[in-house]
């Protein structure tokens, strides 16, 4: 049975999802400083994973985590648009 395209309630197909190719495989966000250590702990057990001895092959790919504050920065906000003209 092919289970590519769902229906909907009126027995229309659905799309097919697309696929897409993301840089990481997951992201992790902290608030608090004690956070941030065990959020590095958990990136070295997860991005070292496919090294494993005895770890099936369709399980050793490389996992990338993205870590917020670190593998990018949102600029900072600022206190007065650009276009508004100080007093």
């Amino acid at each position: 049975m092919d289970h590519s395209a769902k229906s909907n309630n009126k027995g229309e197909s659905a799309p097919k999802a697309q696929s897409i190719d993301y840089i990481y495989d997951a992201f992790a966000s902290y608030a608090t400083d004690p956070d941030g250590e065990l959020v590095r702990e958990v990136e070295a057990v997860l991005e070292a994973f496919h090294r494993r001895r005895g770890l099936p092959p369709q399980y050793a790919r490389e996992i990338e985590l993205c870590v917020d504050g670190r593998d990018f920065v949102f600029p900072r906000r600022m206190a007065v648009a650009p276009s508004v003209p100080r007093r």
